[in-house]
């Protein structure tokens, strides 16, 4: 497997990272008293998850912990309940699932493990600044990526990305963004098989659409409830709204002037991608793409 750039930034960004926590910490003499201990360095022993638990046993004074290059398939369960730890490199291990959360996290590395996807509750690590997750087979990243408001670096390159989400663009943070040896724009809306909507799907656009009066008493709850999950067409020329039948479409946006990168969004129907359109904001908070993104806040988009 190729090594990947994940653990020589550890290496490089880490030890300045932890050195700026323990200078500005209110326990110093804590960690200082522990240090040996604090930073803890496994990597490429070939070790697998019980000789990790082993190593590990249950020290809450780990601040920083390395074990890239082993031979580790999950998150060793110790790791979870290192209540101080903030620095985590997993580069270069045999990782498929994200099977343990450090909500404290500051840096995480899952470069060169065989991760296929990142689940929804990567959204909770809401103190993350570095996320590396280079050389996977990674096919989407879901939007919770949005509640990583501290997020500066994202690594992503060397997966099977084709898009990304709409909500990447309100990570005000993100000066780094990796994006080389993805696929990213193979597939367009042309290209996309759409299955037409149901008929309890047409009934609730029409009565979306054309607002049609009734009393709650009236319906199913189960009708009620799926009333209520419908979303806007994002064409801004377009009334329509959908429920589970969308149709896909790429969306370029322009990164620091030089960069377009491909992100998603969804359409109600076929008919509304016949029609120029510029879209509109799905989300209260997501800022408008109709202007190029600012400089300041991607520095670094690297697509090659």
């Amino acid at each position: 497997m190729q090594m990947c750039l994940a653990s020589e930034l550890f290496r490089i960004e880490g030890s300045s990272v932890m050195a700026s926590w323990y200078s500005s910490s209110d326990s110093d003499d804590t960690y200082t008293s522990h240090e040996s201990r604090a930073k803890v360095d496994l990597a490429y022993r070939n070790l697998d998850v019980a000789a990790v638990s082993t190593c590990l046993e249950d020290d809450a004074s780990i601040i920083s912990l390395n074990l890239a290059g082993n031979s580790l398939d999950s998150i060793p369960p110790e790791v979870g309940r290192f209540d101080a730890l903030r620095s985590l490199d997993l580069s270069n291990n045999r990782v498929s699932l994200l099977n343990e959360k450090v909500l404290r996290l500051v840096i995480l590395y899952l470069g060169g493990n065989e991760l296929k996807a990142v689940p929804n509750e990567i959204g909770e690590l809401e103190q993350l600044e570095t996320l590396g997750l280079c050389d996977n087979s990674i096919t989407s990243i879901p939007w919770t990526v949005c509640k990583l408001k501290s997020l500066c670096s994202l690594l992503l390159h060397n997966n099977q990305l084709q898009t990304l989400p709409r909500e990447i663009l309100t990570l005000r943070m993100l000066s780094e963004l990796s994006l080389r040896g993805n696929p990213l724009v193979l597939r367009f809306v042309r290209d996309m098989i759409y299955d037409p909507p149901s008929l309890l799907e047409l009934a609730s656009r029409v009565v979306k659409v054309h607002r049609v009066p009734f009393e709650e008493q009236d319906l199913p709850r189960t009708i009620l409830e799926y009333l209520s999950t419908a979303r806007q067409c994002v064409n801004p020329k377009c009334a329509g709204v959908y429920f589970d039948t969308r149709v896909g479409n790429i969306k370029f946006v322009d990164f620091c002037g030089k960069y377009r990168i491909p992100l998603l969004e969804f359409l109600c129907s076929t008919y509304c991608t016949r029609t120029p359109y510029r879209p509109i904001r799905m989300h209260k908070e997501e800022p408008s793409d109709e202007a190029p993104v600012p400089e300041d806040r991607i520095k670094k988009v690297l697509l090659g």
